[in-house]
């Protein structure tokens, strides 16, 4: 299971392994939501003031649709991976909002939170918490049920693309 280089034992990537740490678990952790988070940030920089701002809850989980269909064109992939992928897009999104929302206060506020224990310590609570922030945050934010819209519009493009797929295939060959 090890490969021995000199003295130093590297432990070699086993088939469990790869069941965590393939393609699309990272693309439904890590890419997707900060695709959905960049999108996000853009659109509250620019229509923070406006009532198009709840046009966000659309705009921001088609943006992220159009990115896993992208992502499944490129990398093609069974449909039995639309659900997981979507799945794995809302938790990485759930996760990583406490992240993102303290990012957005701080850039466009000038504030985190008003506590006195300092940035890192209000990060660290707000991530801990992140199922109860994550829904107040985007309470407050008005974008309640983008994380969902997204999930679904994930789903969405992994069906159209598994659909499309083999029509593509036959006119190519």
């Amino acid at each position: 299971m090890t490969s021995v280089c000199g003295q130093l034992r590297i432990p070699t990537v086993n088939a469990l392994l790869r069941r965590y740490f393939n393609r699309w678990n990272l693309v439904g952790l890590v890419l997707l939501p900060a695709l959905y988070w960049g999108l996000d940030l853009l659109w509250h920089a620019f229509l923070s003031e406006s009532p198009l701002l709840l046009v966000a809850n659309l705009a921001i989980p088609l943006g992220s649709s159009l990115g896993a269909f992208l992502c499944w064109t490129v990398w093609d992939a069974k449909l039995s991976q639309c659900a997981s992928l979507g799945f794995y897009t809302w938790l990485g999104i759930y996760v990583s909002s406490p992240t993102y929302m303290l990012l957005q206060a701080r850039l466009f506020e000038g504030h985190v939170l008003s506590s006195s224990h300092g940035l890192l310590s209000d990060w660290a609570f707000a991530t801990l918490w992140f199922p109860i922030t994550t829904f107040s945050f985007s309470t407050y934010d008005a974008t309640l049920p983008a994380p969902f819209l997204t999930w679904l519009g994930v789903w969405l493009a992994g069906r159209i693309h598994a659909r499309s797929w083999p029509f593509a295939l036959s006119k190519s060959v």
